[in-house]
């Protein structure tokens, strides 16, 4: 729970580290469109490292890869596709995930069919209150930033800066305040799913819970484009805890045919940044090879703790928790989950328990 409720306002912090171009938040926000191919074009808010929407104009109509974290980003989005493109009639808006960076702007592409992962509507109804939270920081943030621009000279680099980030705020809490509705997709589906669209194919793939529980891969085979969301990112490896463990044999099937020469992928575009060369999910892939050998065979320590834990209570898990330190040849340790656990029992007001167990 605790590392779910920070993705969002990681995604925050991340942009508010890069260079700003001023965005007027009661205007039009301004937009990047790189250019992909004759046919697919990625679009981003100016100045920032926010969400890639990517469009593709086939011959049914233009597809959309993420909607961003704002409606209002969203509407700017679709109004560039239909410059570039010079059509105006939409097929599809697909969600790589359920992340509110990349599916806030739903609703502005409610109008087309909206395709996800089965589980995609089932995590947005349950974060709608992370949503609101977020949304109560920015307000907060925004109050006490405009009482510091007022002390600081309007021309000054620094004001300018901080006007930046007032104008980024303001952006994002329009689109996720009182206008805000959630907007799920329409359509899903389970393993695999193929929409052919004349020129174009789209096949989506379930990767297997990693960086959320529903991420998915998009392929366009015509373009050599793989759409990836959140899965991949430079030099960072794959979070990986005892829910995921179980879906390492998925992923490096998935990682495999991603690989192969054979398989046409040319361009790997993940859900924020450049595109990411295949030398590098060539590294992800090493490294999940060498994490599904470290942990074969093994059990999680985790998950054999919390079900004591919860079964009968904190003094024997603190003993089961012995046993099992006394066998690293049968339990694999995630450090990060214990902790994770124990910060959710101080949240929940279980202090006794949780000074114990730290």
């Amino acid at each position: 729970m605790l590392i779910r409720a920070r993705v969002i306002f990681s995604t925050l912090l991340l942009a508010f580290a890069m260079p700003w171009v001023p965005v007027q938040a009661q205007d039009a926000p301004e937009l990047d469109v790189v250019p992909l191919s004759e046919q697919v074009v990625m679009v981003r808010l100016n100045g920032r490292q926010p969400t890639n929407l990517i469009g593709i104009a086939t011959q049914e109509g233009i597809v959309v890869i993420d909607s961003g974290i704002s409606a209002v980003v969203a509407e700017a989005a679709r109004e560039r596709f239909q410059e570039v493109f010079h059509r105006d009639d939409f097929a599809y808006l697909i969600n790589t995930h359920d992340h509110g960076d990349h599916t806030y702007g739903n609703q502005a592409f409610a109008d087309l069919t909206i395709v996800g992962h089965e589980g995609v509507p089932v995590q947005m109804e349950a974060n709608d209150e992370q949503r609101l939270q977020t949304l109560q920081q920015l307000r907060a943030s925004l109050g006490s930033l405009r009482e510091r621009l007022e002390g600081l000279d309007p021309n000054s680099e620094q004001a300018l800066s901080l006007q930046g980030t007032i104008d980024y705020y303001d952006l994002l809490a329009s689109g996720m305040g009182e206008d805000f509705q959630i907007t799920p997709p329409t359509r899903t589906f389970r393993d695999q799913l193929t929409l052919d669209l004349g020129d174009h194919t789209l096949e989506l793939y379930y990767y297997g819970k990693s960086h959320s529980d529903t991420d998915i891969l998009v392929f366009i085979p015509e373009e050599g484009l793989l759409a990836t969301g959140d899965l991949f990112a430079p030099g960072i490896d794959p979070y990986l805890n005892s829910e995921r463990v179980p879906f390492l044999p998925q992923w490096l099937e998935n990682l495999d045919w991603i690989l192969d020469e054979e398989g046409g992928v040319r361009t790997v575009l993940p859900g924020h940044g450049d595109a990411i060369p295949l030398e590098e999910l060539a590294r992800v892939r090493d490294h999940v090879r060498s994490r599904m050998a470290d942990l074969s065979g093994k059990e999680s320590a985790f998950t054999d703790f919390r079900q004591v834990f919860e079964t009968n209570g904190t003094e024997a898990a603190l003993l089961r928790m012995e046993e099992v330190r006394s066998r690293p040849d049968a339990f694999y340790f995630f450090h990060a989950e214990f902790d994770s656990f124990v910060y959710g029992l101080m949240l929940e007001d279980q202090l006794a328990e949780a000074i114990a167990l730290f």
